[in-house]
């Protein structure tokens, strides 16, 4: 896992809480609709800050709002798509993203697939552009807010098996 340590200073744009919005269990944060590995730590800006307390130098986990996720970054529904071997994880997935373009900290455009209804494959059913914090969201919640600002729970469109 990369470790970016930052500094803690007053400066009110680089800002970072204390308060993280992932608590990583077992390597994946807890209670999200997807199964976001610790290894998106910096994607979702949450950093190791150096901070200074009566002139003793301590690391702790801040959480800042510049959301970073890649082009190619795939998720998956279910933390069994890491850990079982495709044929079998195929079985539990419901959805799947795989982001197709991105502007650091503004837009995400990603494709959204299902396994088809023989559980062989995984199919495209829809391609979503969003902001970067919608995208958070909807990797907590599987609700995507559209910039026309109507939520949509993909979950519950695409769910026939």
């Amino acid at each position: 896992m990369k470790i970016e340590v930052v500094q803690d200073n007053q400066n009110k744009r680089s800002q970072r809480n204390i308060i993280l919005i992932a608590n990583f269990i077992d390597g994946y944060a807890d209670g999200w609709r997807f199964a976001v590995r610790e290894c998106f730590r910096d994607a979702l800006d949450i950093k190791l800050t150096a901070k200074v307390t009566n002139k003793i130098e301590d690391y702790i986990w801040t959480q800042g709002t510049q959301f970073n996720f890649s082009q190619g970054d795939i998720l998956y529904d279910t933390r069994l798509a890491y850990e079982l071997t495709w044929g079998e994880a195929l079985k539990h997935i419901k959805l799947s993203i795989q982001i197709n373009e991105i502007t650091p900290s503004k837009t995400v455009i990603f494709k959204l697939y299902r396994p088809n209804k023989e559980r062989l494959i995984i199919e495209e059913v829809d391609r979503i552009e969003c902001t970067q914090a919608a995208f958070v969201s909807f990797l907590q919640t599987g609700i995507i807010t559209m910039s026309d600002n109507k939520n949509r729970n993909v979950f519950q469109e695409y769910d026939h098996h």
